[in-house]
C-alpha cells in the first residue's frame, strides 16, 4: 500500500487522510477506530485540515501586485492628463494644470518600481498633495476633482486588500500554515497504513486493507501530479 504522499498536493493529502479515517471509523476491526496509530492520524489531521481551509483566503498575491499597478497607472495618467493640458498655454487651463505639474515634482519624489513600500510612500504624498487647499482651486478649475478621486481610490482598493493579506499572514503564522502541519500528518498516517499492512492477514483486517489500498489507487490517479512508482509497501 502507498505510504508515501509527498507528490501529492495539501488539498488531495487532506482528502485522502480524510477517507482514510472515515473507512477506519466504519471497520468491523475491533478497536481500530480507537487504535492509537489511528487516533495519531485524527490529531495530526485537524490542524493540517483547518490550515488547508484556511490558506486560500491569503493567497492574494496576484491580486495585490494587478491592484498595485492600477493605482500606479491611475496616479500616472492623471500626470500626463496635466502634461497635455499645459501643452495648450493659450487657453485658461493651462496655467492651474502647470501649476499642479510644479507642485507635484517640488514635493513628490518619483517611483522607481512597483515595490510596495516605496508605492505606499508615494501614494500617501501624492494624495495629501492632490487634495491640499493649495490645489484644490486649481483641480475645481480644470473640473478634475474627480480625477483625484479616482487616485485616491485605486490606492484605497489596494490598501484594502494589502490590510487582509498582512492580517491573514499574521494569523497563519499563529497557528501554523498547512506546511508546517504537513509533516506530522504525513508521519503518522505512513505508520498507520504500514500497520494495516503488516496486519492484513489477520481476521477482518483484509477487508480493511482493500478497502484503504482501493482508496489510495483511486486517489493517486486522480492526482493532478503523476510521480512513478514507488512509496510502496507490502504488494
Amino acid at each position: 500500500m502507498k505510504t508515501s504522499f509527498r507528490y501529492s498536493s495539501n488539498p488531495e493529502l487532506s482528502g485522502i487522510t480524510l477517507d482514510v479515517i472515515n473507512i477506519s471509523n466504519q471497520s468491523a476491526v475491533p478497536g481500530i477506530a480507537d487504535d492509537p496509530l489511528l487516533r495519531a492520524v485524527k490529531d495530526t489531521h485537524a490542524p493540517f485540515h483547518e490550515a488547508v481551509l484556511r490558506e486560500p483566503t491569503t493567497r492574494l498575491g496576484k491580486e495585490l501586485g494587478k491592484l498595485n499597478r492600477k493605482r500606479i497607472k491611475t496616479a500616472n495618467a492623471l500626470r500626463s492628463l496635466l502634461r497635455q493640458i499645459t501643452k495648450f498655454s493659450n487657453t485658461v487651463r493651462s496655467a492651474p494644470a502647470a501649476a499642479i505639474l510644479k507642485e507635484w515634482d517640488m514635493q513628490v519624489n518619483p517611483i522607481s518600481g512597483n515595490d510596495y513600500d516605496e508605492v505606499n510612500a508615494y501614494m500617501n504624498k501624492l494624495i495629501a498633495l492632490l487634495k491640499s487647499d493649495g490645489l484644490r482651486p486649481h483641480f475645481e478649475a480644470l473640473m478634475l476633482t474627480d480625477a483625484v478621486t479616482d487616485v485616491e481610490t485605486a490606492d484605497a482598493e489596494f490598501q484594502t486588500l494589502y490590510l487582509e493579506q498582512t492580517l491573514g499572514n499574521a494569523e497563519l503564522r499563529r497557528r501554523g500554515s498547512a506546511t508546517q502541519h504537513r509533516a506530522p500528518l504525513e508521519k503518522a498516517l505512513g505508520n498507520y497504513l504500514k500497520f494495516i499492512t503488516v496486519m492484513r492477514g489477520q481476521p477482518g483486517y483484509d477487508v480493511l486493507y482493500s478497502k484503504l489500498n482501493e482508496t489510495i489507487k483511486t486517489a493517486k490517479k486522480a492526482s493532478k501530479k503523476q510521480p512513478p512508482e514507488e512509496g510502496e509497501a507490502g504488494e
